[in-house]
Formats: structure tokens, sequence, C-alpha cells
């Protein structure tokens, strides 16, 4: 929207926003190249007008001397909304979180101290310190693209290292017994996951054309060249599940309830809120763990679970390999049976 002149702007974003309506004004000019500093973003068109002409009657500083650290991330959310994912965007913003302690401070006179400090008083993962350091460099980048300032402290924060690394942390007999006798759809995505050694982005992945059910197997997997395109027979104790998730004329084996394709972001939200204590991944732990102590062929295990076996031929998968990972599969479903009494 055009205003008289000096008296600022503001203007309807494209794309679908939840805040479209950009406010801004005019800071000065560089080689007769106009330059802004946006004063917010806005739901509505009269939002956006009255923060404009409240402005024009008592003007702020808008300056960098006066931005701060939350301020700066709301600016530099506002411009990511319109490239990055939802879901990376969600874990910025758990990041954020934790950044309460300098959320106040002019963003110009935090220093690296500040950065460390907040890093060093998060009580979680190393992943979780990792996403708040990637968060502090994506907003300097921000920062210095816009002239707002000209050093990044970002580079100097460090990740302590902890003094217990993440243990493996499979689930239990009794915990497998639970989520096994619980008829519930996110419940059967654990129970495969528990059944076949995956990771939950190569179930989430896996097509229904690489589902043989009368051969008794999947094919599918990523991440390493000896996990892709892998052989994974089915267990007896998922197979009903497999069977019923199976539809020829859908791309997906595994959808959500209302049979829409369900993302990592979607379960991983719904696994944080009802599982405790584990992570997806440790349904592939299990999973090994039951292959360890029944004493399974470690070579039929590795190609199941997609490690590198040291054999050339591992990707040649004759009738009788799939045959010998069947067989490992069967004497998997016997132990289980044995210690478990699931069936």
């Amino acid at each position: 929207m055009r205003q008289a002149n000096g008296t600022g702007s503001y203007h309807k974003m494209s794309g679908n926003r939840r805040k479209p309506w950009r406010v801004r004004v005019t800071k000065g000019w560089i080689d007769g190249k106009q330059q802004f500093i946006n004063l917010g973003y806005y739901a509505t068109r009269k939002e956006a007008m009255a923060v404009l002409v409240k402005y024009n009657e008592t003007p702020w500083d808008v300056s960098n001397d006066s931005l701060t650290f939350a301020k700066l991330y709301e600016m530099w959310h506002e411009e990511k909304e319109k490239t990055m994912d939802k879901y990376n965007l969600r874990g910025y913003a758990s990041a954020y979180k934790h950044t309460e302690q300098i959320r106040n401070l002019i963003f110009k006179e935090i220093k690296h101290a500040h950065l460390q400090g907040v890093i060093n008083e998060m009580q979680t993962k190393e992943s979780s310190k990792k996403k708040a350091k990637q968060l502090f460099s994506q907003m300097y980048k921000f920062a210095m693209q816009n002239d707002m300032v000209e050093k990044d402290y970002s580079k100097f924060v460090t990740i302590p290292q902890d003094e217990e690394k993440d243990e493996k942390m499979p689930f239990t007999n009794e915990e497998v017994i639970e989520i096994y006798n619980t008829n519930e759809h996110n419940h059967d995505v654990i129970k495969v996951l528990i059944f076949t050694g995956m990771r939950i982005n190569e179930l989430l992945k896996m097509e229904t054309k690489n589902v043989h059910l009368e051969e008794g197997y999947m094919m599918g997997g990523s991440k390493t060249k000896s996990g892709k395109n892998r052989v994974i027979p089915i267990s007896k104790f998922i197979k009903p599940i497999i069977e019923k998730w199976f539809d020829e004329d859908r791309e997906l084996l595994v959808v959500n309830e209302k049979g829409a394709k369900l993302t990592y972001a979607t379960y991983y939200r719904w696994w944080t809120m009802n599982i405790e204590g584990h992570t997806p991944h440790d349904a592939r732990h299990t999973f090994v763990s039951f292959m360890n102590n029944a004493n399974i062929n470690i070579t039929s295990v590795k190609r199941i679970v997609g490690h590198t076996t040291g054999d050339v031929t591992e990707k040649v998968y004759t009738h009788k390999a799939i045959d010998d990972l069947k067989q490992a599969m069967n004497e998997f479903d016997t132990y289980v049976e044995s210690c478990l009494s699931l069936i």
C-alpha cells in the first residue's frame, strides 16, 4: 500500500501466511537504493495500518540499537515461513524455547558468552543443543544479510560432550507385550518396527508394490548402500497388520487412520506424547537384541537390518538367499514366542 513519501508503507506478502501484512519504514539510501526496516508482520490490513499510523504519530527507535533477540527471531521466522518446511521450523521453534535468558537482550550486544550460556544450561540431549546452535547460526546469517551485525558469534559456540552418551534402550519384554496387546493404529506401527528392525522413515516410505505378501517379505530400506532395497521378511507376529494395511490401489503401505500420508513429524509428535523413555529407533535395537539372544546367524541379521556384512554378493538376492532370511525370521519368531508368549 503506497503512503505519502517518508511515512512508510504496508503491503500484503505472497503465500499462505499467518501474518501476511508487512509494515516497513525507510532507514536510508545506499547508492541510490532505498533501505528499509521492518516494523513487524500482522494478520490483517487493519492492524498493519494502525501500526503505521501510530509510528508516524510517535516514531520509535527501529534501528539495530533496539532490536532484541526475540524481535529478530520473529523477523527471521516470518521470512523462513516462505521457504523452510514446517518440520524444520518446528525444530527451530523448540530450540527457541530454551533462549528465555537472552530474548530481551539487544541482539547486536549479544556475545559468545551469552549464546554459550544458553547451550550450557540446556538439560536436553546433544541433538537438541545442536539444533539451538543451528538456530543461532541461521539468525546471524539473516542479521548479517540485512546489515544488522558484522560478526557471527554463533561460530564460536561449542556443544559440551555429554558425560554419558545416549545408550541404546531396547524395549523390555514387558513393554513389548503391552505394545503388542494394544489394538491401536500407531501402536501397530511400533509393532512393525520391533518385528522388522526397520527405521521409522523406512517404514513410512515403504511402497505397496514392494510388499510381497504371498512370498512373505518386503523390499525396502534407505540411508546406506547396504540398507537400501534389502529383503525384510515378514514375521508372523505382524503379518495380520501388513495384510490389513495392504491396498494395491495405494502407493504407500502405511497411512494414517484417515487414509492420508502418515508423516514422520506427525508420528513423532504422537510418539513423544504417548511413549515414555524410548525413541522410535529403540524398536530397531529391540529387534537386533532379540535376534542376538536367539543366536540367529549374524550375517542374516545384518542383511535384514541393512548393516554391512563384508560379503561382496550381499545385494544379490537369489531364491536361496531370500529363503535363508525367511528362515532366520522363523527362528526369531520361535524365540519370541517362547519368551513372550504373544500368541
